[in-house]
């Protein structure tokens, strides 16, 4: 008798995964008060990144205070 090969979940995760983040962003919606026929389009858009805030703390650096640290340290002199 062959031995066959272990099928592979990472599809089924990956699915099952989505799924749930779908179902929690459905939450979310409802309580930041979008309305009934978008909430299921609002969910799916927005499951992988429920984050509402956009403050210098929590959204992209360069967009409120320009080039890192690391950047200017390493940059090429402008002064040519």
């Amino acid at each position: 008798m062959t031995d066959f090969p272990i099928k592979s979940t990472k599809r089924a995760q990956r699915r099952s995964s989505k799924r749930r983040k779908i179902n929690q962003a459905k939450q979310v919606a409802k309580i930041f008060g979008v309305q009934e026929k978008w909430i299921r389009p609002w969910a799916a858009r927005n499951a992988d990144n429920l984050k509402k805030c956009s403050c210098p703390m929590c959204g992209n650096q360069r967009r409120h205070y320009g080039k890192t640290f690391q950047e200017l340290k390493y940059s090429e002199p402008e002064d040519f």
